[in-house]
C-alpha cells in the first residue's frame, strides 16, 4: 500500500470516527434532554413568580409557606372538625404532609385521634417540610399549649433534612433552612433561610452550586447531581455517579443510602440529633414528646423483598441519645395481614383507612404510656 493510501486510508478511518463521534453526541444530547425534563440533570426552574413566593414564604420556615389560612384555623393548626376551638389542644402533631393528611377534615387521623382520645389533636403538619422544619415550627410555636407533642418522621424525609433548594429534589422551586453538624452540645447549628431578596433567590436557583455552600445535592456536589452540558456523551456516563440513579440501579428506596452510618452526607447523624433536639426542647417546656416513623410504600416494597426495614440505624442512633422513636410499620403489616400494602396508599399518601390504622397505633401507644 503506497503512502498516498495510507493516508486516505486514515482520514476516511478520521471522518468515520468523527461521524461516529457527533451521532453519539447527538444521542446523547437528545437523551439526556428527555432525562432533563424528567429531573435526573438539574436544570434551573422559571422564577418569574419570585416576588409572589418571597411575600408568601414563612420568614424562618421557608417554603412552603405557613401564613396561608385556607383550611386552618387562628392556631395555625389544620381545621379539626371533632374539636374545631383553638384551644385547650391536649396533643399536638409535627411533620409533613403525611402528618397533615392528604385526606379531608373528618377522615385527617388528627381528626381521628381527637375522637378516640376524646380531646383536641393540633395538627401542625405542613406538605413539603423536612424533620428539620418540623421541628423548627415546634420550637417556634410557643403558644402550643398541648402537654403531648410528636413528630412524625417520613423515611424519605433524611433527604429534606440535608437540602435547601427544593427544585434540587425534584419538586417546584423554593428555599428552605436547614441543620448542619458542629462540635456544640446538641451538635446542630441552624443555616437560615437563605434568599433574602428576589436576586439573590433567582441565584441560588439558577446556580445553587456558586451560592448554597451547604445544600447536599448542588450540582457538581457530592450527590451526583450534575447538569448535562458538553460534551454530552460524557455527561450521560456521569449519571452513573448520582446517588438516586445507583439507588434505582441497585434496587434500592432512593433514600436509603443516607441511613448509612458512613455515608458522607451525615444524614443519619443530622436527622437523629433532629428528633434528640425535640424532645429535649419538649422536656424543657414540660411536655411529654413523642417521635414515630411514617413509612412510604417503598418502605414495604424493600421489607417484603428483604425483610429489612431501611431505617433501622435511625432507630439505633435515636436511642443512643436516650430516646425512643416509635415504628409503626410492622403494626401496618400486621393490620393488613395478606392484604396488599398498597391498599394503604392513594398515590404516595395514606388513605382514609390508613389514617385510621395511624390514629389507633398513636392511641395505643399513648394509652400504653399511661397517659390517657
Amino acid at each position: 500500500m503506497s503512502n498516498r493510501e495510507k493516508r486516505i486510508r486514515t482520514v476516511g478511518m478520521l471522518i468515520l470516527a468523527l461521524i461516529a463521534i457527533g451521532f453519539a453526541e447527538a444521542a446523547s444530547y437528545f437523551v439526556g434532554s428527555y432525562l432533563r425534563s424528567r429531573a435526573l440533570f438539574y436544570h434551573a426552574h422559571d422564577v418569574d413568580d419570585v416576588e409572589e413566593y418571597l411575600a408568601k414564604r414563612h420568614p424562618v420556615l421557608g417554603w412552603p409557606a405557613v401564613t396561608d389560612t385556607e383550611g386552618r384555623d387562628a392556631s395555625g393548626s389544620r381545621l379539626i372538625p371533632a374539636f374545631p376551638t383553638p384551644g385547650n389542644a391536649c396533643v399536638s402533631l409535627y411533620g409533613d404532609s403525611f402528618t397533615q393528611s392528604a385526606n379531608d377534615h373528618e377522615h385527617a387521623w388528627s381528626n381521628v385521634l381527637s375522637k378516640r382520645l376524646n380531646c383536641r389533636v393540633a395538627n401542625f403538619g405542613i406538605g413539603g417540610y423536612g424533620s428539620d422544619q418540623a421541628l423548627i415550627r415546634f420550637e417556634e410555636n410557643v403558644d402550643d399549649e398541648a402537654g403531648v407533642v410528636i413528630l412524625a418522621h417520613l423515611t424519605e424525609n433524611i433527604v429534606r433534612n440535608l437540602n435547601q433548594s427544593r427544585v434540587l429534589l425534584g419538586s417546584r422551586w423554593g428555599l428552605k433552612p436547614r441543620f448542619i453538624l458542629d462540635n456544640s452540645e446538641n451538635g446542630l447549628t441552624l443555616v437560615p433561610l437563605p434568599g433574602s431578596s428576589a436576586r439573590e433567590a433567582i441565584d441560588m436557583v439558577q446556580a445553587p452550586e456558586l451560592h448554597l455552600e451547604h445544600e447536599y445535592f448542588r450540582p457538581g456536589g457530592p450527590s451526583g447531581i450534575s447538569r448535562l452540558t458538553f460534551p454530552y456523551f460524557v455527561s450521560m456516563l456521569r449519571l452513573f455517579n448520582d446517588d438516586h440513579v445507583r439507588s434505582k440501579i441497585s434496587g434500592r428506596p432512593w433514600y436509603m443510602q443516607y441511613y448509612e452510618v458512613d455515608h458522607p452526607s451525615r444524614g443519619l447523624e443530622v436527622t437523629s440529633r433532629i428528633v434528640a433536639r425535640f424532645h429535649r426542647v419538649a422536656a424543657e417546656r414540660g411536655k411529654i414528646s413523642v417521635s414515630i416513623l411514617l413509612p412510604t410504600p417503598l418502605d414495604f416494597e424493600y421489607f417484603r423483598k428483604t425483610g429489612t426495614w431501611v431505617y433501622g440505624s435511625l432507630i439505633d442512633r435515636v436511642s443512643d441519645f436516650g430516646y425512643e422513636m416509635v415504628d409503626l410499620s410492622p403494626l401496618f403489616l400486621n393490620a393488613i395481614g395478606d392484604r396488599d400494602y398498597r391498599e394503604l396508599f392513594s398515590g404516595t399518601h395514606f388513605t382514609a383507612e390508613g389514617d385510621v390504622l395511624l390514629a389507633r397505633f398513636v392511641h395505643d401507644h399513648l394509652r400504653e404510656r399511661g397517659l390517657f
